[in-house]
């Protein structure tokens, strides 16, 4: 997928499901927000899902019921909510970041199907 740099319109070329991520930018160095342009199209590739979409899932309260226990078991960490967001927590005491998360379940084909599945559950 193409993204554009929000600092500077070069080019980023990465995958689909960084969309809502901060990254980088390749060409001028300045942190840029991967965003779709209007009337981009989003390829429908088997289970995945964006990070803003992950992100919502995580840190939207009504839906804690249902993806607490997935993100639990595929991430083998806890979840604690605060007023500004969600906080996944190893056995260690450990972060982990969203970004890393969202990444970790999407290089795992079961865990991108059970996020996916748990998504649609609560989009529905």
């Amino acid at each position: 997928m193409r993204f554009l740099c929000n600092n500077c319109n070069a080019k980023i070329n990465t995958r689909h499901y960084w969309e809502g991520l901060s990254v980088g930018c390749p060409n001028c160095g300045q942190p840029t927000e991967l965003k779709y342009r209007m009337g981009q199209s989003i390829p429908n590739i088997e289970y995945s899902i964006s990070f803003s979409d992950f992100k919502q899932l995580l840190t939207y309260e009504p839906y804690s019921a249902a993806v607490d226990p997935v993100i639990k078991k595929l991430l083998n960490c806890s979840i604690e909510r605060m007023e500004l967001g969600v906080k996944l927590v190893e056995e260690d005491g450990s972060l982990i970041p969203l970004e890393v998360a969202h990444l970790e379940i999407q290089l795992d084909h079961e865990a991108q199907r059970l996020i996916y599945n748990t998504a649609m559950s609560q989009w529905r």
